[in-house]
């Protein structure tokens, strides 16, 4: 056990005095949608938006690592036929960690390249409405939760950061009678600031 000590000192030490960051993120892109019969509830179930708030440590000048919290936006689907009407909603959340390698071109500009891995829920809610009353299901689907991403930042001062890129996520939410939301991709832009 003694001789773990000096070992758990070199590894825990420069995570001490590395420099916090925190940070919020906003995305907007699609997912890829499968066991839906009607095209309208596919195309606007594809949709997907996310906001994410998340905070870390930078290790070294080029490596970070963070926790996150994100919530994706609701994505809603509705079709009308006579006296009927019939919607599916699908939300998620997931929670987890993250690591960026960051590469300095300029002083101010810098580019992103990482991922995450997370554990996700998610529920896909339908509501089947009707003159006799509103009949609703929910489907609930969890599991872990992970993305790529590459992208741009610019650094405007020692603390202030504006980042964008690209994420795609290898995900998978899959639901009863064979209906799933997979492998979603998104375009983002967030703000941190490094203390």
């Amino acid at each position: 056990m003694k001789k773990l000590a000096p070992l758990a000192l070199l590894i825990l030490a420069p995570a001490a005095y590395a420099s916090p960051y925190m940070g919020m993120e906003f995305g907007a892109g699609s997912a890829d949608v499968s066991g839906l019969d009607s095209s309208e509830f596919k195309s606007d179930l594809e949709d997907r938006g996310t906001v994410k708030l998340y905070g870390g440590k930078y290790i070294t000048d080029s490596v970070r690592t963070y926790g996150y919290w994100q919530s994706g936006a609701s994505s809603k689907s509705t079709i009308k036929a006579a006296d009927e009407e019939l919607s599916l909603e699908n939300t998620d959340y997931q929670f987890g960690m993250g690591l960026d390698y960051v590469h300095e071109f300029t002083d101010n500009l810098y580019g992103i390249a990482g991922g995450t891995l997370g554990y996700q829920r998610s529920k896909l809610e339908i509501k089947d409405k009707d003159a006799q009353g509103t009949d609703t299901y929910n489907l609930r689907d969890s599991g872990l939760a992970s993305d790529v991403n590459l992208g741009l930042g610019y650094r405007f001062d020692s603390g202030i950061a504006l980042e964008g890129g690209h994420k795609y996520g290898l995900t998978k939410q899959k639901y009863a009678e064979g209906i799933s939301f997979k492998n979603p991709s998104v375009f983002y832009l967030d703000v941190n600031y490094k203390f």
